[in-house]
């Protein structure tokens, strides 16, 4: 540690590095140990417990009092912060930025090595205290007679007029640009950069204006973040500089001064234009914010509406019901559902279907519904939800297609451009839970996260947040990697589609809540439809196995090819329902040479509505022969299974636990890879009426238990259960 004291710019104003005392639980300016110790306040305790002479603020979780500390005569002002936070903090110096008081004691140690004038700090410190709460301070010496840039302009603009006056402005707005641009320099950004938190002297003479900062327990210091560094700090520093004693000229000098030549002059203009667009939207926000507070205070609205947004989130409702009476959700009020899937409608293959059954699930339970998607096809959507995807009873369903852009050729902006004026739309009037399985959207979601009616969940259909299972990790993984790490522990919760998928994100977001939901079943058997059932039996003389899904290796394709000649001299044959067009002539060449072609069908992705009746009338059991891969083992949950088992299929699967997860008891499983085992069962299966009863009431057992109904019901209580786990904190912490 450097031996060179700060040096004193006034009061309590100093830059320059600080030699630190470690005793006691509290880190020590060395300038004012001696202090400390003659009046008793040289351990955590004691300064943690002092009392002061008044209290600056008070709110759940802090409190600001000055302090009068006297030594050898001389009596000199502090200002103590005292922090207590729920349990789960980390104590020791050495532990990073464990609590608040640390933090701001810290960053006020790195901002005065990077010769930044700011509070002269004389200790910090942290302690676990037996209830398991973590306490923590920081005390910083009166900064007298400096005062803040926002006093100065409501009590004092007289500084800023007159000739002298606006000679002291502009070298004071010189000196908040320089120290801004050494800020950001030294990779800090003080998160409240602004007049409020900047200090100067009002008595010393212009050219000897030094502003400096305090309350600096928000700053960041991530890399990926500088990049909009400039924009937050001067738009900050711009909105609080107000008028009339600061106009659109100074504003424009502060920035002009900040960019200096760094800048190229067609970008100087830009952004000083993007600086003001970002004032505007501060003016918009803090507009809204004290309105709902006003009319949050007023009798009326008290007795109308729960007191504030936080309270709107968790303030038990009437419960929703369906056509049936039964309740459906419960402890929700009249929340809205938006699901945003970046695809084009009717887009083959099972992911826009996944998430129009999402959608129209919560639609049935009369919660209303926005699905978002690319416009896809020019097509009546109203025909298409009930002849192409199957669906009925969706009036609460609001379909929204969005058209590409001019000269675009994919979906992802317009779909999410639309999706975010639509949720801050609804969100004006109702609170809104967002669901998406784009990470690309994660960064419009968490922005929208900070309207207190929103709430925001990712749909897992992978794990991209610890790459090392995967062997090779190419540009687009890493991606996803920084896009899960980045932004979902600013999410609500998680929606996993397997136990052990949840588990693996449980361990890289131990903070974030998550469930586990496996995807749904739409049964189109007969309820009446029994063991001994007439159509059990025309099943299983039919012989016929089916494949349902995309046509790539790791799915078993070339598995069961190889398998069907087999299977051919028993009289059984397969049918592969899936894969582009494109790839048809291929596998129908590849059938050719095994000499199995009247033995296997291959058709391409086809409506769900025509896919259900070649299934009911072809179909004798379902195939999942997935290969033992990471991904298909842990990460999956086959959709092909699901459709199996809403016909009341039998499944033939590899014995992997993502497949054995779905189809429970209605499941014959075997090895991967392992073709005489596979062929084993098939026989057993269709050899055996009464093992195949046996097996297709399994299945109907299995497909009333994932419904898609159910599922959203199973969402919504996770829903619940965060908003009672945040009004339980709430109560904690103002017993606290």
């Amino acid at each position: 540690m450097t031996e060179r004291r700060g040096t004193k710019t006034g009061g309590g104003i100093s830059h320059g590095p600080v030699i630190q005392d470690f005793r006691s639980g509290l880190a020590v300016n060395r300038e004012f140990a001696s202090l400390l110790a003659a009046c008793g306040l040289d351990d955590f305790g004691s300064l943690y417990a002092a009392r002061g002479i008044e209290t600056v603020k008070a709110v759940p979780g802090r409190e600001v009092v000055r302090l009068a500390l006297c030594h050898e005569g001389r009596s000199r002002s502090f200002f103590l912060k005292r922090h207590i936070t729920g349990p789960g903090g980390r104590a020791g110096f050495s532990a990073g930025a464990a609590s608040p008081g640390m933090e701001e004691f810290r960053q006020l140690l790195d901002f005065r090595k990077a010769g930044i004038a700011t509070v002269t700090p004389a200790a910090g410190g942290e302690r676990l205290q037996d209830d398991g709460r973590l306490a923590s301070l920081v005390l910083t010496e009166d900064a007298a007679p400096f005062i803040s840039l926002e006093e100065a302009i409501r009590r004092r603009s007289g500084l800023f007029s007159g000739s002298g006056g606006r000679r002291r402005k502009r070298l004071l707005l010189r000196r908040i640009a320089d120290t801004a641009r050494a800020m950001h320099r030294a990779g800090r950004c003080h998160c409240d950069f602004n007049a409020t938190h900047l200090l100067f002297d009002p008595d010393a003479r212009p050219e000897d204006i030094r502003p400096a900062l305090f309350d600096l327990q928000r700053v960041r210091t991530r890399r990926l973040s500088r990049f909009r560094w400039w924009l937050k700090s001067m738009a900050e520093m711009g909105y609080t500089l107000e008028e009339p004693v600061f106009r659109r000229r100074d504003r424009l000098y502060l920035w002009l001064r900040y960019a200096d030549r760094r800048w190229p002059r067609p970008l100087r203009a830009l952004g000083f234009r993007i600086i003001l667009s970002k004032i505007r939207r501060i003016e918009r926000h803090t507009r809204r914010l004290l309105a709902r507070r006003e009319a949050a205070s007023s009798p009326a609205a008290a007795s109308a509406a729960p007191s504030s947004p936080a309270a709107r989130r968790t303030a038990p409702v009437p419960v929703l019901a369906p056509a049936d009476g039964k309740p459906v959700i419960s402890e929700t009020d009249n929340m809205i559902i938006v699901w945003v899937n970046r695809l084009a409608w009717r887009r083959p293959g099972p992911i826009i279907n996944i998430a129009v059954q999402n959608a129209a699930a919560f639609s049935r339970a009369g919660r209303p519904v926005h699905l978002v998607v690319g416009g896809g096809p020019d097509t009546d959507t109203g025909t298409d939800l009930a002849e192409h995807y199957g669906l009925t009873g969706t009036k609460h369903l609001t379909v929204h297609r969005v058209p590409l852009w001019p000269g675009g050729s994919r979906y992802s902006f317009p779909v999410f451009f639309r999706a975010v004026r639509l949720i801050r739309q609804l969100a004006k009037n109702d609170e809104v839970a967002v669901f998406t399985r784009e990470s690309g959207f994660l960064p419009f979601l968490c922005l929208l996260r900070r309207h207190p009616n929103i709430r925001g969940f990712l749909e897992l259909h992978d794990f991209h947040a610890d790459l090392s299972w995967r062997p090779s990790q190419g540009a687009h993984h890493l991606k996803e990697r920084f896009l899960e790490r980045r932004f979902i522990p600013r999410l609500d919760g998680l929606i996993c589609i397997t136990s052990a998928q949840r588990e693996r994100y449980r361990e890289c977001f131990p903070h974030i809540p998550s469930r586990a939901f496996s995807l749904g079943t739409e049964p189109v058997f007969s309820p009446e439809t029994t063991e001994r059932s007439a159509s059990n039996e025309e099943r299983r003389r039919r012989r016929t196995l089916i494949y349902v899904g995309s046509l790539h290796k790791e799915k078993g394709r070339d598995f069961l090819l190889a398998a069907v000649r087999r299977l051919k001299a028993h009289g059984i044959r397969i049918c592969f329902w899936g894969g582009m067009p494109r790839a048809m002539p291929e596998l129908r060449a590849r059938a050719d040479r095994l000499g199995v072609s009247d033995a296997v069908e291959f058709i391409p992705f086809r409506p769900l509505t025509e896919l259900r009746t070649a299934i009911a009338e072809e179909a004798s059991a379902g195939l999942v022969m997935l290969q033992d891969t990471y991904y298909n083992r842990y990460l999956t949950c086959p959709a092909k299974a699901l459709d199996y088992l809403s016909h009341g299929l039998p499944v033939i699967g590899s014995d992997l636990p993502s497949v054995r997860e779905v189809a429970g008891d209605a499941g014959l499983f075997t090895a991967p890879e392992d073709e005489d085992a596979f062929v084993a069962a098939a026989l057993a299966l269709l050899d055996d009426p009464d093992r195949y009863a046996r097996a297709a009431a399994a299945a109907r057992r299995r497909a009333m238990e994932l419904q898609w109904r159910l599922r959203a019901e199973g969402i919504m209580d996770f829903i619940d259960f965060i908003r009672k786990t945040e009004q339980g904190k709430a109560k904690g912490r103002k017993n606290g």
